[in-house]
């Protein structure tokens, strides 16, 4: 079993380095996996719906979640020990990070420049996933989103706009 490490000479300097942005993406991965999950017909009908009865962009909605989705984000989170060995100092920096720009997210008001953070989009890719629903799953890294057929495309039709995956399901389907 992999651990939280306490100690900075536990740490080689490679590790050090290589292990805080491996942690990210694994961390991010995870996230649009259980997110993505939670768009799953019965999850979202019993579970996610709360969260996504605010449309409208509002900084709590990132914490107006049922407690059963919040457990399953938390056991997500903590997964990373069981993969990589991580120092507590940027464990703690990129949960404070996954923290803040989830916030942000939810806020409708977009702080970074466009070259700023290349990896991550900006809060209105949030807000479709909130008016349609079964796009845009990713916290961070829309490359997922990319990689897996479920990120937005505001130049296509709205037929395209959607997840091609029939297990997924938005806010209009939920009741269904």
């Amino acid at each position: 079993m992999r651990r939280l490490l306490l100690d900075v000479v536990d740490y080689s300097m490679a590790a050090g380095i290589l292990f805080p942005g491996l942690c990210f993406f694994i961390c991010d991965y995870v996230i649009y996996w259980v997110h993505r999950a939670f768009h799953t017909r019965f999850l979202f009908k019993h579970i996610h719906v709360y969260h996504h009865q605010y449309n409208a962009p509002y900084p709590w909605a990132a914490f107006a979640v049922h407690p059963i989705e919040m457990i399953a984000n938390v056991l997500a989170l903590f997964s990373l020990f069981f993969i990589v060995p991580i120092h507590w100092v940027p464990y703690t920096t990129i949960q404070s990070y996954n923290l803040y720009h989830t916030i942000q997210q939810h806020s409708g008001i977009d702080f970074k420049p466009s070259w700023w953070q290349l990896w991550r989009a900006d809060v209105m890719y949030h807000d479709a996933h909130h008016m349609i629903g079964r796009v845009n799953f990713s916290l961070s890294c829309h490359v997922w989103d990319k990689i897996h057929g479920t990120m937005h495309e505001s130049n296509r039709n709205q037929s395209s706009k959607k997840s091609k995956d029939p297990s997924i399901i938005g806010r209009s389907s939920a009741n269904k």
